[in-house]
């Protein structure tokens, strides 16, 4: 299934509503239509590409490669995915959401996806699967929603 970048910031701006200021400042999208995955197809995307940090590497525990780098290496491996495997016509709707979230006590970043079935989700792409959970676990103080 597609859709329009106006129909994905309608539903993002439903969800977030209370949660942030002002949208035409902070919320950016690339192309024009969206490919929304199912559910099953994100977590096979997952499985097929999960980014795994090494604790014992120089950078980790600085900013070197944080939450924000997650995030964006996340955005670029679905691009990839979608190029050499899954070659959908458009952009999944999967972006980059900077905010406040219910598993750390500190300004995020990581994934969001809209799937085709089950709505918006969240994805933590350095827990893997375990990191995919519902938009709710968002608490707010979002800065900077990317597609």
């Amino acid at each position: 299934m597609y859709m329009e970048k106006d129909t994905i910031k309608g539903k993002l701006q439903y969800a977030l509503r209370g949660k942030t200021k002002e949208f035409s400042h902070f919320m950016g999208f690339a192309d024009r239509k969206f490919y929304l995955p199912t559910l099953a197809e994100f977590k096979r995307y997952i499985r097929i590409y999960q980014i795994t940090v090494s604790p014992h590497n120089p950078v980790s525990g600085t900013e070197g490669f944080d939450c924000d780098d997650f995030s964006f290496v996340c955005k670029g491996y679905v691009s990839i995915y979608n190029r050499k495997l899954a070659m959908k016509k458009h952009s999944w709707a999967v972006g980059i959401i900077w905010g406040n979230f219910t598993w750390v006590d500190e300004f995020h970043a990581t994934n969001w996806v809209l799937t085709k079935h089950d709505g918006l989700f969240l994805f933590e792409p350095q827990m893997g699967e375990q990191g995919l959970m519902r938009f709710r676990e968002c608490k707010g103080n979002v800065e900077l929603v990317l597609l």
